[in-house]
Order: structure tokens, then C-alpha cells, then sequence
């Protein structure tokens, strides 16, 4: 074995021992089953031994400037985020200096004295920064805490109209829960129900009917009672529609009513009209298996006036009203027909058939 490759054996040994010890006991170190004595060569044991603590000494000063390196790696990591935390500190302090503050009209920073290039200041008054060039200007930038923050409160269904007191905002993609149930009356121009066409009707039930068909109401009242068939609202300007109606009673019997409501510049001054008896044919027949008066009552005055039509029924198990014929020209004048359902008294009524 030569000097060289025993001091590569002896450095695989050293890496894998401590380096202090390998000095001490180098010409113990048996490599293989060899010894220092067992070397070929001329050198004497202790002048080997010499150089191989030599290069063990080298191979320590490597590796400690390996290790130096490597932490100096660490060290400029370390200063180049110290670089960027001063360099934002420096750009606070700048921001800082440049900041006038805070006031109440936008003329008191308009009047600021000794403003320079890249100062700004917030106004009370827009609600937003100003910032200086040459002259103050507003950028319309919203103050940092004027910025309404987003409510993650959930939307309200309908309800009472009111202006609200939260000065936060709704998201964009926000959803208004679905109310399906209305307490009161709901106006809108036009119901619309899938496959539906402008020859049908929506019933308040869902189903449709076409216009063809009679619009028509079922009563029933064995204890008698008052019907409304329609309502005359309030007009000022002449022009009167007509409505008629057919009354059946339990016994077939066939009654007409005929209705026209009179339209003034000064407003509604009466209803006129046909009723006739019931039309079954008998022996013996009463009015009281059918509806014995007409009338109507008004509320206001002038153009004010708003008249209802009501017929009076006697003591029956049952009775239809259907709509036989109606005017196609003042319509919006025969409203509420066959609305309400029977009622006990009426107040304030005219008889003017009976």
C-alpha cells in the first residue's frame, strides 16, 4: 500500500470519527489489518504520522469554511429583510411627513400654507383624500375609515318601506330570501302563469279559465244575508259602461239584472238598471227562492262618489250569480265583481228595486 492511498483510508476513518482522537492514536488506526508499520516506503512512522494529523487538520479547516459559507448564506438572507423592513419604515416616515391631517371643509385644505409636492390630508366634508400638486386637488380616494365596511348580515324580506339606519352595504352576490305569503293586497301590472296565453284567466286557485267562460260565484246562505255584485269607483268625466248579471236559484229559477252606472264631470249621480222576477214557471212560485232586492250604497261625494251594487237573498241552500254580458268599453268602471262574500248588513243602502 502506498503513502497516498493510506491517508485516503486514513480521511474515510476521520470523517467518521472525532478528528481529535484519529490525532492522537494515528499510528494505532488499523486499516484493513494493516498498520503504519506495515506501509512500504522509506518515511519514518512518526514523520507519517506528522502528515496525516496535518491533513486531518486540513480537512477540519474545510469544513469550518463550509460552515462559514453556509451561515453567511443565512446572514444575507437575514440582512435583506432587514433592508426591506427599514425601506418600509422609511416610506411610513415619508407618508407620515407628508400627511397635513385631518379637516372638517374641503377650503381648509384647499388654504393649507407650505404644501409641497406629495402632501395630503382627509376631508370631513367629501369624505375622501386630497392630495397636493402644484395645487390641492380631491382624488376621490374614500378615507380610510369612512370606507363602509360589508354587513354579513342576511337580507330582509319585504316588509314596511323604511330608509334604515346601518351604514354598512350589501354584497353584490347577495340573495333576498323568497316570500311566498302577503298579509295585504298585492298590485302589479300583469300575473303571469307558466303556458299560460292572452285567452286565459288566472284564478285565484292557480288554475286558468278562458275568456269565454262567464265569470260566476256560488252562495250559500240558508239564514239569508246581502250580496255585493260589483263596485262603481269614482270618476269625473262622462262615459257609462253596463254590466249584467243572471241569478239561479236552487229551484231554477232565472232572475236578470242589468246595470248601468251614470258618469258625469261632476261624478257618478245614480245607477239605473233592469231586474226582473225569477222566470221558472209553476203553479205557485215565490221571490223568496231567489234575490227579492236591488240597491246600492255610496260613499263621498261629486266626483268623490264611489257606488256599490247589492241584491238582498231570502232563505235558499244555494245560489249562483254569473256575469251574462258586460260593455268592452269603460271597463276600469265595473270593478270588485263578485268579490266579497255574503255579509249580514249594509249600511247606508238605497233600494231602488224591489
Amino acid at each position: 500500500m502506498t503513502l497516498s492511498e493510506f491517508i485516503k483510508n486514513i480521511l474515510k476513518v476521520v470523517k467518521k470519527k472525532h478528528i481529535d482522537v484519529m490525532v492522537e492514536k494515528a499510528d494505532e488506526i488499523i486499516i484493513g489489518k494493516r498498520t503504519l508499520a506495515d506501509c512500504r516506503g522509506t518515511e519514518k512512522p512518526v514523520l507519517l504520522k506528522e502528515k496525516i494529523c496535518v491533513q486531518i487538520k486540513a480537512t477540519r479547516q474545510v469544513q469550518r469554511v463550509n460552515q462559514l459559507q453556509q451561515e453567511q448564506g443565512i446572514t444575507s438572507a437575514d440582512i435583506i429583510n432587514i433592508n426591506q423592513s427599514i425601506t418600509q419604515i422609511q416610506q411610513e416616515l415619508a407618508r407620515q411627513t407628508h400627511f397635513r391631517g385631518y379637516y372638517l371643509l374641503n377650503a381648509d385644505i384647499v388654504n393649507l400654507p407650505a404644501s409641497s409636492t406629495g402632501d395630503f390630508a382627509f376631508s370631513a366634508e367629501s369624505g375622501t383624500v386630497w392630495m397636493y400638486e402644484s395645487e390641492w386637488y380631491d382624488s376621490g380616494q374614500l378615507v380610510p375609515d369612512q370606507v363602509t365596511p360589508a354587513s354579513d348580515k342576511l337580507p330582509i324580506i319585504n316588509g314596511t318601506a323604511a330608509a334604515g339606519n346601518s351604514t354598512s352595504y350589501s354584497r353584490g352576490d347577495h340573495v333576498h330570501p323568497q316570500q311566498l305569503t302577503y298579509d295585504g293586497n298585492v298590485t302589479a301590472t300583469k300575473f303571469i302563469m307558466t303556458g299560460g296565453t292572452n285567452q286565459q284567466i288566472l284564478l285565484a286557485n292557480g288554475d286558468t279559465t278562458t275568456l269565454d267562460n262567464k265569470l260566476s260565484r256560488t252562495y250559500n246562505s240558508s239564514g239569508g244575508g246581502w250580496i255585493r255584485l260589483c263596485v262603481f269607483p269614482a270618476g269625473a268625466s262622462v262615459g257609462s259602461p253596463f254590466i249584467e248579471f243572471k241569478v239561479y236559484s236552487q229551484y231554477d229559477a232565472v232572475q236578470t239584472i242589468r246595470l248601468v252606472p251614470y258618469y258625469t264631470v261632476n261624478g257618478i249621480n245614480t245607477v239605473q238598471g233592469v231586474f226582473t222576477a225569477p222566470t221558472r214557471i209553476s203553479a205557485s212560485y215565490t221571490i223568496d227562492s231567489g234575490v227579492n232586492q236591488l240597491f246600492h250604497t255610496h260613499t263621498g261625494s261629486s266626483i268623490s262618489a264611489i257606488y256599490s251594487a247589492y241584491v238582498r237573498i231570502e232563505s235558499t241552500n244555494s245560489l249562483t250569480i254569473v256575469v251574462s254580458d258586460q260593455s268592452t268599453y269603460y271597463t276600469n268602471r265595473v270593478t270588485e265583481i263578485l268579490t266579497q262574500d255574503v255579509v249580514t248588513s249594509v249600511a247606508q243602502c238605497k233600494i231602488f228595486y224591489k
